[in-house]
């Protein structure tokens, strides 16, 4: 598609083509997006682009777009790439955790922790938490059920899209957390029943077994096929 742009130009593309390449103008981020895929004239342009979507926006839409400006927080970024504007880099074993780490620890050192918080609270979600990521909607639904404290709390594949990991941790915290309480989980995987006292086996809508995990996981229990399957 771009050789036939740099031959005919742009307005010889068809819509559909068209309207992808010159979304690239927007989507790009230069912290995020490795620019070592396009050659340095291709940047440029798409720089040039930008400027001047920039320069022409009317006065009563200029405050709809955020643009990056190193001397103020911009809110449309994540707080990683307000606190440094750079990229990650990929394949690095533990490069991510070792960043979330330093970002963490220097916040508090600056006792800026409350102030993160505060402004994560603010973040505009979207409609039904559009703008988060199904990860980050499934840990929203569990801390606002967490946070009005109920006597019960039943839950529905609630970690489904987290990685292992993660999920085991929300497990063990919410066991914690509903220790004098109770709480009650339809799990997508039969192994995260051990961490449970008692455990219902369903089939069809039906109740075909229960008790203690240690007690069903035995061969032959309508347990055995549902952890093979795994």
């Amino acid at each position: 598609m771009l050789k036939r742009m740099e031959r005919a130009g742009v307005e010889s593309l068809l819509q559909p083509p068209r309207e992808r390449l010159l979304s690239l103008a927007f989507k790009l981020v230069a912290a995020r997006d490795p620019l070592d895929l396009i050659d340095e004239k291709m940047q440029q342009r798409i720089l040039q682009a930008r400027r001047a979507f920039a320069e022409g926006l009317p006065e009563d839409l200029r405050a709809s777009v955020e643009f990056f400006d190193p001397e103020r927080y911009n809110a449309a970024a994540p707080v990683q790439e307000n606190v440094i504007f750079g990229t990650i880099v990929r394949g690095e074993s533990g490069s991510r955790e070792r960043v979330y780490s330093a970002i963490t620890e220097v916040l508090d050192e600056l006792g800026l922790r409350g102030t993160l918080i505060e402004v994560g609270l603010e973040y505009p979600v979207g409609n039904g938490g559009s703008r988060l990521s199904e990860a980050q909607r499934q840990k929203l639904a569990i801390a606002r059920a967490v946070l009005k404290r109920p006597d019960i709390v039943a839950l529905n594949d609630a970690t489904a899209v987290l990685d292992g990991a993660t999920e085991a941790a929300i497990i063990e915290r919410l066991k914690t957390e509903f220790a004098e309480r109770s709480l009650v989980w339809s799990l997508h995987r039969a192994r995260l029943a051990s961490a449970f006292d008692q455990v219902l086996v369903m089939e069809q809508g039906r109740l075909v077994d229960q008790g203690p995990y240690a007690a069903l996981e035995k061969p032959g229990s309508p347990l055995a096929p549902l952890m093979a399957a795994e």
